[in-house]
């Protein structure tokens, strides 16, 4: 079930689309993963970016070889990202992923780009769980965690990195790198936002 904190934020990510599609698209992805590219798979792998918004970092990773699937709840961002050649789609939200886990599908890196702040904190503890069940061992889930006033029709929690590394442990996370970066778009750098990149393994599961 989606609380009404991320079923806000859906709806007004929707209301506002038209605008935000080109706004998204103008962002450089290697400019945005630069505090994490290190990390970044070099072999094939298989990606899955849950809140790909229009499909930008998704394609990136298409791009690079690797097998991707874009996860999506905004219709107007999957019309506006998708390509004859490019990632699969999958319509669906956190924190249930309940399309996508029907996938029956594990994944070598799980990305999260500017998608935490918008789920309350029970909300955060289903979806802990449902990404680690989408991870393959020794997969990477690597997030961009939001810091700083956002629109008032986009509400958000607070986001302490301690506390969300330890939400994640629960499943069978293990924390691996940890950096702050300032924002690189200017208007919101200038109203102070700011971000921490996480980046969690899924650890090996405990014999039954």
């Amino acid at each position: 079930m989606t609380s009404m904190g991320s079923a806000t934020a859906i709806a007004a990510y929707a209301a506002h689309a038209p605008r935000l599609i080109a706004r998204y698209d103008a962002i450089s992805s290697e400019a945005w993963y630069a505090p994490v590219r290190h990390l970044l798979p070099t072999q094939p792998s298989r990606v899955i970016d849950i809140g790909a918004g229009t499909g930008r970092d998704a394609r990136w990773f298409a791009a690079m070889g690797h097998q991707v699937t874009a996860v999506e709840p905004v219709p107007a961002f999957i019309a506006a990202g998708q390509r004859p050649e490019g990632p699969r789609w999958v319509e669906d939200a956190l924190p249930d992923l309940r399309r996508t886990l029907a996938l029956n599908e594990s994944f070598d890196l799980l990305t999260l780009s500017a998608v935490w702040q918008h789920l309350g904190p029970d909300e955060r503890r289903i979806a802990a769980a449902n990404l680690r069940r989408l991870a393959a061992p020794g997969a990477m889930l690597l997030m961009a965690l939001r810091h700083g006033p956002a629109s008032e029709d986009r509400p958000v929690w607070p986001i302490d990195p301690d506390a969300t590394a330890l939400l994640l442990a629960e499943p069978g996370f293990a924390e691996s790198f940890r950096i702050a970066a300032p924002s690189i778009q200017p208007e919101n750098l200038a109203a102070g936002v700011h971000w921490t990149w996480l980046a969690l393994t899924a650890q090996p599961e405990a014999p039954k």
